[in-house]
């Protein structure tokens, strides 16, 4: 989710224009900064919040079998551990502490996916274009600033 979708994601909702029509106002990506900073936290919300559903019931197991080695509680495989926490918990259980990791992965997805955007501009290198943001009308891959 961190450098796959989101940058993705960023360039496909400025081009869509959802969060005002600011463009050209300050030579940040596609739009304005404001909007720019809109759609990278839009999409660092989406990219954030899919990783963080897929990887948390996985990350769960992996700090439950670690914190019980010898595998007397939990099982020393990870179905034994997931059996465990769903008998002892419910399906929930392999969700737990949830909210609080797909909030520092949001935030950590905007940090780092701003960094991708603006670090370039500012060495004067070229900017980055996140694959998938083709603009097939002119067969050319658009610009960030």
């Amino acid at each position: 989710g961190m450098l796959g979708v989101t940058p993705v994601v960023t360039c496909r909702l400025e081009r869509m224009d959802l969060f005002g029509d600011d463009r050209g106002t300050s030579g940040e990506g596609v739009g304005g900064a404001a909007q720019s900073r809109a759609a990278s936290l839009a999409a660092s919300v989406i990219g954030g919040t899919s990783s963080a559903l897929f990887s948390h019931p996985w990350d769960v197991l992996k700090t439950t079998m670690q914190g019980d080695l010898g595998g007397v509680r939990y099982g020393r495989t990870p179905l034994q551990a997931a059996s465990a926490i769903v008998r002892q918990r419910g399906m929930s259980g392999l969700m737990a502490g949830w909210w609080w990791r797909t909030l520092n992965i949001v935030i950590s997805t905007f940090i780092v996916n701003e960094c991708f955007l603006r670090i370039p501009r500012y060495c004067g290198w070229d900017a980055p274009e996140p694959r998938g943001t083709r603009d097939e009308s002119s067969r050319r891959v658009r610009t960030a600033s």
